[in-house]
């Protein structure tokens, strides 16, 4: 991880919801927790992934930014929390795609990046699985709620 040299001033344009309450990211395989691809999910958060000195860190974007927890050890999973802009929701989009990972939302909604993951899934999660594709969609559902 690198270490935050500089800081931006962003405007947050409308539909670009700052969201403080907690998204969860977890693998899962045969209705249990799994370990995510790490080799994946570094690849996609390279140029994003900033620490500062006590070792939090954070994801930096062109448009906003996002507080993230278990980047430390993101195998198995990590949190997201205080996320603004749009691109933040994009990566994520990415991660569940690309890494098959679980996205849970705190107001109980539950997405995937693809059909085949709902039989991934613990039977209580299953069943109103929402797949997404694209940041848009995670972002349109998160402002419904």
């Amino acid at each position: 991880m690198s270490t935050i040299t500089s800081v931006r001033v962003v405007d947050y344009p409308k539909g670009s919801a700052v969201v403080s309450y907690d998204v969860f990211v977890k693998g899962f395989a045969g209705g249990e927790l799994s370990p995510l691809d790490v080799d994946v999910l570094e690849r996609l958060w390279a140029n994003h992934l900033v620490s500062d000195n006590g070792g939090a860190a954070r994801l930096v974007f062109n448009d906003g930014s996002a507080e993230v927890y278990g980047a430390d050890d993101p195998a198995a999973g990590f949190m997201v929390t205080h996320a603004s802009g749009r691109e933040v929701w994009n990566l994520l989009a990415d991660i569940a795609v690309q890494c098959g990972a679980t996205t849970l939302l705190s107001d109980g909604l539950v997405l995937i990046g693809a059909p085949d993951l709902r039989h991934e899934l613990p039977d209580e999660l299953s069943h109103d699985a929402v797949v997404i594709s694209t940041g848009g969609e995670i972002l349109a559902l998160v402002e419904a709620s």
